[in-house]
């Protein structure tokens, strides 16, 4: 990877509600890479110019690819939502590989 998120679109169930998994066909994944997992309330997301949605969270996402995993999903879950209001109730979990 070069370091540009990487969008893995999994169509599925309430996130920690049932099993899912990932599909073989997406990338494998290397020690440094994170993995955000959000639900459909990220939607309502506004980072800079950008317009709400998938493009911002994948700017901010970009924009904070270099902090440490903790600090990157609390500065998203607080950045994503300055410009617009949160309208439905939202997850944001982060994994980072480490080996």
């Amino acid at each position: 990877m070069d370091g540009k998120p990487t969008l893995w679109q999994v169509e599925g169930s309430l996130l920690g509600v049932f099993r899912d998994a990932l599909s073989s066909a997406n990338p494998s994944t290397q020690p440094g890479d994170k993995l955000l997992l959000y639900t459909d309330g990220m939607d309502g997301a506004s980072f800079g110019q950008l317009p709400v949605g998938l493009a911002s969270l994948l700017a901010a996402a970009e924009e904070y690819r270099t902090l440490p995993i903790e600090e990157m999903v609390e500065r998203l879950a607080s950045d994503l939502f300055t410009q617009t209001r949160q309208c439905d109730d939202l997850t944001l979990f982060g994994l980072e590989i480490v080996e």
